[in-house]
């Protein structure tokens, strides 16, 4: 059946395979995050050199925004899943990628044992009775997005899952920017705990 396909077939038919790919991934994701007890791959990575590595990685596949760090507080950020807060990171700036203008500035900050990850765009911004709707799975607070730029509703219920799974919080806020400002933080663990003890 392929060979019989325009080329914009084609094309839009694997952009159809790589939407439904990437829906089944955060359905098991979610999913897993969702069970009481989420088991973590803690380990005590330098942080902030990770984080401006991968932001410089973001702004280059995406050289059409700015996206750039603002502050970044050096310090040690204890025990993390790497793998969890990369997506953390990735999800919070996809978010502010198809919402903002021109910019999208990331900041890290430590301040005691509590550490704090922002993510805020120059976008429309979310209307304050919007805000704690938003980390619910499955809404997209603007209908007119299709799927191929308004994302498929799980983003920022993994973020906030995951928030969870680390005994942190995650808030959205208006941004000096103009935009919406996601505020994701979580208590410093210097030592290895063990998050799924009842």
């Amino acid at each position: 059946m392929s060979e019989n396909l325009s080329e914009a077939e084609s094309q839009a038919l694997n952009r159809d395979i790589g939407q439904l790919e990437a829906l089944i991934e955060e359905l098991l994701t979610y999913a897993r995050l969702d069970r009481p007890q989420t088991e973590l791959s803690l380990t005590t990575p330098d942080f902030p050199a990770w984080i401006s590595d991968h932001v410089e990685d973001i702004q280059m596949v995406n050289p059409q925004r700015e996206v750039a760090l603002a502050t970044l507080t050096h310090g040690n950020y204890g025990a993390l899943d790497m793998r969890l807060m990369e997506r953390v990171l990735d999800n919070l700036v996809n978010n502010a990628l198809r919402y903002s203008s021109q910019r999208v500035a990331v900041s890290l900050t430590l301040q005691g044992s509590r550490a704090s990850l922002l993510v805020e765009d120059d976008g429309p911004g979310i209307a304050p009775e919007e805000r704690e709707r938003v980390f619910e799975p499955f809404v997209r607070l603007d209908p007119s997005r299709d799927r191929a730029t308004g994302g498929c509703g799980l983003g920022l219920a993994i973020v906030h899952s995951i928030a969870q799974a680390m005994g942190g919080e995650v808030r959205c806020e208006a941004s000096p920017l103009g935009g919406a400002r996601f505020c994701f933080s979580w208590p410093v663990y210097h030592q290895l705990p063990d998050f799924t003890s009842a």
